[in-house]
């Protein structure tokens, strides 16, 4: 990946990452960038490499091994990718992010008795992770929590400090693929008020911006619920339906656009999808994901 130091967010990008993590930036390391900004008066923004199935299980299995939840998945054959992701130089990884398959009936109850063992803070939210499990993906009763597809982590020396939760908002046969109808009216009628906020907004965005919803999200600590999260997938104008969806947030807007002017220099990417989200102290919070187009071969 080129930098263009004479843009701001490129100097920030070459500030926060060793020389070498840049320069393995490409197809088959990188799965996605993020960049995450919120309406926080004059806040950075947040920046996040995911890196590739692939590297991230060589990784894993070169440097980390034995992370309890980890070889939990693989014993129990659950593991469909493995994401590594690093926020900033740290040299030891300390988030990881699954996604799931084998999501039948068992073996999503063997995980949330895993969860509820090992996570001090689990049994807190059990029951609304367990609700919202409950959004169909398969008509398949022995797939009745499916739609939990993806887990994340944050951790230290400890333990799960922050626990990440998922839901697949795209159903299977004999839906369509897609239903946001069905997906927004479960949300709305969960009693989840950040969910019940952040609807409206959503609906205006997959409006503004095009395509549909497509993954839920809620961050759990052991204090609270730090973040909530409705994520729209390949937008068709993902700048210009942003900023007409928030037309009066002015710190929301000049973000958006400073990452527009980043992407208008780095066509190698596209954007694969973002998110509409609100943090504990109820502040919107949006995450842009991106990643290279196929023929890239920087």
């Amino acid at each position: 990946m080129k930098l263009y130091l004479d843009n701001e967010i490129d100097k920030k990008l070459s500030e926060l990452y060793p020389k070498e993590v840049i320069e393995n930036a490409k197809i088959g390391v990188i799965d996605y960038l993020g960049m995450n900004i919120t309406e926080y008066k004059d806040s950075d923004i947040i920046f996040k490499i995911y890196y590739d199935d692939g590297h991230s299980r060589e990784e894993y299995e070169t440097k980390y091994k034995n992370d309890p939840l980890i070889d939990f998945l693989y014993e129990k054959n659950m593991v469909y990718f493995l994401e590594i992701v690093r926020d900033k130089d740290n040299t030891e990884c300390t988030r990881f992010n699954v996604g799931l398959k084998n999501l039948t009936n068992e073996n999503v109850m063997s995980l949330f008795a895993w969860l509820e063992k090992n996570v001090s803070f689990f049994a807190k939210y059990k029951d609304e992770i367990l609700k919202l499990s409950e959004i169909k993906r398969y008509m398949n009763e022995d797939y009745k929590y499916s739609s939990f597809f993806f887990i994340g982590i944050v951790k230290d020396e400890t333990g799960i400090k922050v626990l990440k939760c998922y839901w697949l908002n795209k159903n299977r046969e004999p839906h369509e693929i897609f239903n946001d109808d069905y997906h927004l009216k479960f949300l709305e009628e969960s009693g989840i008020k950040q969910f019940q906020e952040l609807i409206p907004l959503t609906k205006e965005a997959i409006k503004n911006c095009g395509r549909h919803l497509c993954m839920t999200g809620i961050d759990y600590n052991s204090e609270c619920s730090e973040k909530h999260k409705l994520y729209v997938d390949y937008p068709t104008d993902v700048y210009g339906g942003l900023l007409k969806t928030f037309p009066e947030n002015e710190e929301l807007k000049k973000k958006i656009i400073l990452i527009r002017d980043w992407h208008e220099i780095h066509d190698e990417f596209y954007c694969d999808g973002f998110t509409i989200g609100k943090d504990s102290e109820n502040k919107l919070v949006l995450n842009i994901y991106f990643k290279f187009k196929k023929n890239y071969e920087g």
